[in-house]
């Protein structure tokens, strides 16, 4: 054990104490009452070592949470802007009917909930954006708003109009949409979908 302060450092190991630039012999007796004495015998009273000693772990403790929360924090923004790229690119995979991209992205787990509020799964999203007979113009999304959820795991939510033609026959979709990511093996996948469409 270690404790180092400006008013000096305690090694177990050696036994002694150095205070100020004095040498202090430590003796810890048989009833485990530590004495004290310097080179020139004087004591030196237990109470004022131990208030030292908490002084100092209490000014570590009160730099430590501080240090951390600074970390937790920029780690906070690191996933915000990493989780906020996979989206868009996530959100591009789907204006273009990439499957590939698509079944990189989707988790083989995957929940998605409809409009309708009916649950599906990763093969009925994928079908979505491949459907052949479909043309898609442009995405609109705005109000896009990440949540970090911790290191690993964020929540993308965002106001989004689709429209286009389907079978020749056009359509136009205003809804708003919550894609959660989880992080594993070292990427970003999107477990779970949401839609809740938007009145008119």
């Amino acid at each position: 054990m270690q404790v180092d302060a400006d008013f000096g450092v305690y090694r177990a190991a050696e036994g002694r104490l150095r205070l100020r630039g004095r040498s202090l012999a430590c003796d810890l007796l048989p009833a485990f009452k530590l004495v004290i004495v310097t080179a020139d015998h004087e004591q030196v009273g237990l109470r004022a070592f131990i208030v030292g000693v908490a002084a100092v772990i209490t000014l570590v403790g009160l730099q430590a949470p501080a240090h951390a929360s600074q970390e937790v924090c920029r780690k906070s923004q690191d996933v915000a802007v990493d989780i906020d790229a996979a989206s868009q690119a996530f959100d591009d995979a789907q204006f273009h009917g990439n499957v590939s991209l698509l079944e990189r992205f989707l988790a083989r787990d995957l929940v998605y909930i409809r409009g309708s509020g009916r649950p599906a799964d990763r093969r009925a999203f994928i079908a979505n954006f491949t459907d052949s007979s479909q043309r898609l113009n442009p995405f609109v999304i705005s109000d896009r708003r990440v949540i970090s959820l911790g290191r690993d795991a964020a929540l993308i939510s965002a106001d989004g109009v689709i429209s286009g033609t389907a079978a020749g026959k056009p359509f136009r979709e205003h809804f708003r949409f919550a894609d959660t990511f989880v992080r594993r093996c070292g990427r970003w996948v999107v477990v779970y979908v949401q839609v809740t469409p938007v009145a008119s």
